[in-house]
């Protein structure tokens, strides 16, 4: 019970952050009900049947028609083969197949795909990007609360982060928002360790356990299935340990 109230704080502000985005994403929770869906099914009027079939129907984004025509159709690939009993390796839709799995952009393995296998698409795709989002925010106040922030502004940090311009503008395309989610964690786990040297000063420090939560992290972020936002997080994250561990040097020599 102290431990709780110990972390209270930190408990509600994390509760904070993945309810926020729960709420700012609610109309499409629940498509069968208020008949909204995140999935711009409105772009499919571009091509034959439907342009004929929907001759009302004006597109509102053509940018956002790869989810339509790649992301769901993926995701329904592997609900098919998986619910034939075996794994999707391979594509057979396009002319003569093609690999499927090993090309990665699907985002198969990554753990909250899911919620695309066990639930109908259209609000598979909403949930995965609430909690993604509210995901994104907790990170970031883990870094925060890392960096010795108090609760309040780390919360701050959170929801700036996971209400910025690119994660808002990215809630469409799962693997962009899957992959920069984890940066902040990754992040963290550098700065930890490098905090806890600075406290042992020349002393040696193994920190084999947090080098295998960070690589636990690498892997997640790697399955989501970005190749670019991975690179790029891994630019971030190099930058980072190497000022990180300049700075940490400094003050053992001091």
């Amino acid at each position: 019970m102290h431990r709780i109230r110990r972390y209270r704080s930190d408990l509600l502000a994390l509760l904070a952050l993945f309810l926020l985005p729960l709420l700012w994403f609610l109309p499409v929770l629940f498509p069968s009900l208020t008949g909204l869906s995140l999935l711009p099914f409105d772009n499919l009027a571009r091509f034959e049947p439907w342009h004929n079939l929907l001759p009302g129907v004006v597109p509102h984004n053509n940018l956002l028609s790869d989810l339509i025509l790649e992301n769901v159709v993926w995701k329904q690939h592997i609900r098919q083969t998986l619910a034939d009993g075996q794994l999707p390796l391979w594509n057979p839709q396009i002319f003569t197949g093609l690999p499927f799995l090993a090309a990665g952009q699907a985002s198969t393995f990554y753990p909250l795909s899911i919620l695309f296998y066990l639930f109908p698409l259209e609000a598979a795709y909403s949930w995965f990007t609430a909690l993604q989002i509210g995901l994104a925010g907790a990170n970031m106040y883990l870094l925060g609360r890392v960096l010795r922030l108090r609760p309040l502004a780390a919360l701050f940090a959170g929801v700036v982060f996971m209400f910025s311009g690119f994660l808002i503008v990215s809630v469409v395309f799962t693997m962009f928002i899957a992959a920069a989610a984890w940066l902040p964690l990754l992040l963290a786990i550098i700065e930890f360790v490098v905090q806890k040297q600075e406290e042992k000063g020349p002393v040696s420090f193994r920190p084999i356990p947090y080098v295998v939560v960070g690589a636990i992290v690498i892997g997640v972020m790697i399955l989501a299935g970005h190749p670019e936002l991975i690179y790029y997080t891994a630019l971030v994250a190099t930058a980072f340990s190497l000022t990180r561990l300049a700075m940490a040097w400094r003050r053992i020599r001091a």
